[in-house]
């Protein structure tokens, strides 16, 4: 069933995750995701993203799970800075607890295939990388230009994801991370460190306030961004609801009886019967032109409808 979400981008996902870290517990933020990003695809395709019981949201055989861009770098090798960063101010964990609370917002969030050595792993061990999410972001443009980073392999092992959004532009523009790159699609760094150095954190109490402050302003502009792209799209959402709404009860009705496939196929029909485009319809339920005009006589002919 069709479930309307209202995106509260303030919304502390901390509050409803119980005590455990929010990208795993938090109803919230996985309802977030499955909303935010399910749409159309720049290769044409549409995300159409699922839950179950086995997953946390998964499209076709792909699995997905939910990563924090931000890092505060509170590390135990770490403990000699953040001890000069707390005799800057009166409550180090109040500094903190202010800082969680605007980065466990939905702009400070992002999905990534789930799985052994996935790239959520790869960027939190990779002592070139050290979680930071904007040289994450380069090793991806990188990736896209067939340039070397320090997680290529894992990148590689999930090129079926890539490919999903054809090059760099149309990966950042899908997620909306355009306040991470500048007009020419280049990354902006954080944090003026040599590219893929070892330990490329903070060392110093000005360079920590530095990136802390960077982070801050991009779940800023980003939480902004995804305010007016969820607002852009609720009227054509609204439209479509009760059409949806519709489709999605009559395939529990007749679940059993036909392929979820077929169904897709005739909910194409259905949405070019009612005044869409053949491309917007297909695009909608998740498959291709091509496969529509593949099935749909057969389908239409079936005598399961």
């Amino acid at each position: 069933m069709v479930e309307t979400v209202d995106i509260d981008v303030t919304f502390d996902f901390r509050s409803d995750s119980a005590g455990r870290d929010p990208d795993s517990a938090s109803p919230t933020l996985k309802r977030y995701h499955q909303a935010l990003w399910s749409k159309p695809l720049p290769n044409g395709g549409y995300l159409h993203l699922t839950t179950d019981n086995c997953s946390y949201l998964r499209y076709k055989d792909m699995y997905f799970g939910s990563d924090s861009i931000t890092a505060s770098f509170r590390y135990e090798r770490n403990r000699d800075l953040l001890r000069h960063v707390e005799q800057t101010m009166p409550s180090i964990s109040e500094y903190f607890d202010r800082y969680e609370h605007k980065t466990y917002t939905i702009g400070g969030e992002i999905i990534f295939p789930k799985h052994q050595g996935s790239i959520n792993q790869a960027r939190g061990c990779s002592r070139k990388i050290c979680d930071r999410w904007d040289l994450t972001l380069e090793c991806i443009r990188r990736y896209y230009a067939r340039e070397p980073s320090p997680l290529n392999a894992a990148l590689h092992r999930d090129k079926d994801f890539f490919e999903l959004f054809k090059d760099f532009k149309g990966y950042v523009d899908f997620f909306l991370l355009q306040d991470c790159v500048n007009e020419k699609y280049q990354v902006k760094l954080w944090l003026d460190t040599p590219l893929f150095e070892n330990d490329p954190m903070p060392k110093t109490t000005e360079d920590y306030f530095s990136w802390i402050n960077s982070q801050l302003d991009f779940v800023k502009k980003r939480s902004k961004r995804i305010t007016d792209y969820w607002r852009r799209n609720e009227k054509s959402e609204i439209e479509l609801g009760e059409d949806e709404l519709t489709t999605e009860m009559h395939y529990e009705f007749m679940e059993g009886k036909v392929t979820h496939f077929d169904f897709m196929v005739a909910a194409v029909y259905g949405a070019i019967n009612r005044g869409f485009s053949k491309e917007e319809a297909c695009k909608r339920y998740g498959i291709t032109v091509e496969e529509y005009e593949t099935n749909i006589e057969s389908v239409v002919s079936d005598p399961s409808w």
